[in-house]
């Protein structure tokens, strides 16, 4: 888990820090240049007439405008307030019959996005009301392009949403590697603790008269049993009052068994969880089990209502 945590933190660091410069300066191109949907582009606006379509999403109305850059191409483009009040000048310059100097042209910023074949209706209105000649669909379409420009689309969310994206990565990996030294340190304070107990069951096994089941991780003695399958767990055998197997089946085969110790003080403990798909791993599971009950005559063995109505008076006793 330290190794795996570690890993995770500096490759989320590395990869969070060059999405996040690659998102802090995207390069916005002219919107007449784009290939695609959600490109960050950029209208140069010289002119600005009325909105000619509007539409409501998410409790905002979207206005789409028709603008023209200094060339006098034109473009459709959505404006939201802020947008809209940095080109207020403009349109009011653009909309006046006054003679009086033109403002400078204001580039704006968004994200390119197909325009809707309602809002080409729309447009096409627009365009041709008063108009002696109609200017037909295609050469509109032709004129203001596929894409419009969205100003609603804001270059800063995608840096948030990096920030976020890679912290909840890193946040994952630091849980491993402070989950591994609070097991380590538990581990110590076992060994500590324990350290007599541990000693005699090593004694034991040097002299053969205690059992080691590596696949199950657990020692066993006459006085003791140990688990090391997640972190170290001693328990007296004499305060055991319960054990049973449980299944966990997948796709009704047998993918993992556990072993559930029950002491007289209540406490439920796992003492053995192991995937017994493998034969040699069942095998020992079952060895495990049996050498468990042979162990613990006085304690009940298997699970059913009967015995844990029992063990509950046992324990309460």
């Amino acid at each position: 888990n330290l190794i795996i945590g570690v890993v995770i933190i500096i490759l989320s660091v590395l990869l969070g820090v060059i999405s996040y410069f690659v998102v802090r300066n995207p390069e916005a191109i002219f919107l007449d240049k784009v290939e695609g949907d959600y490109e960050y582009a950029k209208v140069e606006v010289a002119l600005l007439d009325r909105y000619f379509a509007s539409e409501k999403t998410d409790s905002v109305e979207k206005k789409y405008y028709l603008a023209y850059d200094k060339h006098n191409r034109p473009y459709v483009v959505v404006l939201d307030e802020e947008n809209y009040n940095l080109l207020k000048e403009i349109q009011d310059y653009s909309l006046s019959d006054e003679e009086k100097d033109a403002p400078t042209p204001v580039i704006i910023y968004g994200d390119s996005q197909s325009i809707p074949d309602e809002a080409y209706q729309y447009l096409h209105e627009f365009i041709n009301t008063g108009e002696d000649e109609d200017v037909s669909m295609e050469d509109m379409k032709n004129a203001v392009g596929k894409y419009y420009l969205n100003t609603y689309y804001n270059p800063h969310e995608d840096i948030m949403f990096v920030i976020v994206f890679w912290s909840i990565f890193i946040f994952f990996g630091l849980v491993l590697v402070i989950s591994y030294f609070i097991r380590i340190a538990k581990l110590k304070k076992t060994l500590v603790k324990d350290r007599e107990i541990i000693d005699k069951i090593s004694q034991d096994l040097e002299m053969n008269s205690g059992t080691h089941n590596k696949r199950c991780k657990i020692f066993m003695n006459n006085n003791y049993i140990v688990s090391y399958h997640n972190e170290i767990k001693i328990i007296d055998i004499k305060n055991i009052i319960w054990l049973y197997p449980f299944e966990i089946r997948q796709n009704g085969i047998v993918a993992n068994k556990t072993i559930y110790v029950i002491t007289n003080e209540g406490k439920s403990n796992i003492f053995v969880s192991i995937n017994t798909l493998s034969k040699k791993n069942k095998i020992a599971f079952e060895e495990v089990y049996q050498e468990l009950m042979n162990r613990t005559p006085n304690a009940l063995h298997g699970y059913s209502k009967e015995n844990q109505e029992k063990a509950k008076e046992m324990y309460k006793r």
